[in-house]
């Protein structure tokens, strides 16, 4: 997460990762979820939806170092995923979405399009 832009902001998903690998495992959306604490699904949620509505897919350098990396709430809390974590999220969002599947290392540092 862009460190300047966020600061002073509650976290409210985030955190390190690295575990999902979709296909692989035949992981899918809802076991990235199951892993999350319940306060915390609806942000997954939302953050999915607009994911997948932007059709981003860059890696855990935009998302920690561009401040248009850093997910920002309606009730004012933020994203903060390490890299990996970032790779989880984006795996898991994309990995039951079509005939997609992914592993958190194909977003953890860069995306598929960077």
């Amino acid at each position: 997460m862009n460190q300047a832009y966020a600061e002073g902001l509650k976290e409210s998903l985030g955190g390190f990762g690295g575990w999902f690998s979709g296909g692989q495992k035949n992981q899918c959306w809802n076991d990235y979820l199951a892993r999350l604490e319940p306060e915390s699904r609806p942000y997954a949620d939302a953050l999915r939806a607009e994911v997948l509505r932007a059709k981003v897919r860059n890696g855990g350098f935009w998302h920690q170092y561009n401040p248009a990396g850093t997910p920002v709430f309606d009730d004012g809390t933020c994203a903060a995923f390490s890299m990996r974590a970032w790779g989880d999220f984006l795996a898991a969002a994309r990995s039951d979405h079509g005939d997609e599947s992914y592993s958190y290392c194909d977003f953890a540092w860069y995306g598929p399009d960077e």
